[in-house]
């Protein structure tokens, strides 16, 4: 107390210390906690489309969902079937873009089938039967799934065996990276950022306030 008084500027640098500890203390507790939905609080993402990419729904439709996935991801497969369910009631209103984003990316064979299938015109249908399928998915299931689409399995297995789609999977991974995509799934509502699976309830929310 004696050297306060003997300096009384230091009564105003303490106070001013003071000051500062409780504002930001109170601006820390007052701040509201991240939100589910952030889609106003994100730049704008710009993607370039095109009719040569995976595209369901309708190509000039108000609600654009640029979609990074998983095939093997349990989360990401409940995704992609809630995408499928807004699909059938909302196919002129929603464009639905799929990237490849896989977490594993010492095992791209799913993706990478896919794309083969995709050779023959199957890739919707390819992939969702990698999107139900449950386990692990070893070389003979990827097969299998091309059997049962009736896929030229000559041609499928030798695109399988020539593993010449594993550029364009990266392409897709690292473009969803670029955009700061940490994790899958992740959807871009029109160019906003909203990562994890949207419920079903949301995303028809979200067509009806576009």
């Amino acid at each position: 107390m004696k050297n306060l008084k003997k300096y009384p500027w230091l009564f105003f640098v303490i106070g001013s210390l003071v000051g500062l500890l409780i504002f930001y203390a109170y601006s820390y507790y007052k701040t509201p906690g991240p939100l589910v939905y952030q889609e106003n609080q994100q730049p704008l993402a710009v993607f370039e489309i095109s009719p040569y990419d995976h595209l369901q729904g309708n190509y000039d439709a108000p609600v654009q969902l640029v979609v990074f996935n998983d095939f093997a991801c349990p989360y990401c497969q409940q995704y992609a079937q809630s995408l499928g369910q807004l699909l059938k009631t909302n196919e002129q209103d929603v464009l639905i873009v799929w990237k490849h984003f896989p977490l594993n990316q010492e095992d791209l064979s799913p993706a990478i089938a896919s794309e083969c299938a995709d050779e023959q015109g199957q890739f919707w249908p390819y992939a969702r039967k990698l999107s139900r399928h449950q386990g692990d998915y070893s070389q003979d299931i990827l097969i299998g799934f091309g059997q049962e689409l009736k896929l030229d399995m000559d041609q499928f297995q030798a695109c399988l065996a020539s593993d010449k789609y594993r550029a364009k999977v990266q392409q897709d991974y690292y473009e969803g990276i670029v955009n700061g995509v940490v994790g899958a799934p992740a959807t871009f509502i029109n160019g906003r950022y909203v990562p994890g699976a949207i419920p079903l309830a949301r995303l028809k929310e979200i067509v009806k306030q576009r």
